[in-house]
């Protein structure tokens, strides 16, 4: 069926353009119901040094997933990479999706935690120079 994200799908990844080139990444499902997560890292002395992650059309407006920033932060990637399932998992439930036409309130929630492990993934592969395919 056209516009219903399958597992495995897919979807689009982006670098988001930064004033200090920090890595960035965004990642979103364009089927119904849209979800959009991006992800900014700065790294220092092999750390995530500040990780921001913002999660979009999946409730009444973007939020800042701070208490999820909090826990990957002032990690290595591959740190980051052991605790990205958690993280997905407790990121999706910060969000306020309806349950609707377009799908369950559980539905949106593992595309959002489906969409951040691919966001963490991505950047964390960047930071290695890994040539593993993302989650």
């Amino acid at each position: 069926m056209p516009g219903i994200a399958r597992p495995g799908a897919d979807l689009p990844l982006a670098n988001i353009p930064t004033k200090n080139k920090a890595p960035s990444a965004m990642t979103k499902c364009s089927a119904r119901p849209s979800a959009a997560v991006a992800l900014l890292a700065e790294w220092k002395d092999g750390g995530c040094e500040n990780l921001r992650l913002v999660i979009g059309c999946v409730g009444p407006r973007p939020i800042r997933a701070e208490e999820v920033e909090e826990g990957l932060s002032r990690r290595s990637a591959e740190e980051i990479m052991a605790k990205a399932e958690e993280a997905a998992k407790k990121a999706a439930l910060l969000c306020d999706p309806l349950d609707d036409f377009w799908g369950s309130v559980e539905y949106k929630r593992q595309i959002v935690k489906s969409l951040i492990l691919r966001a963490l993934s991505q950047l964390c592969r960047e930071r290695t120079g890994s040539q593993e395919k993302s989650l």
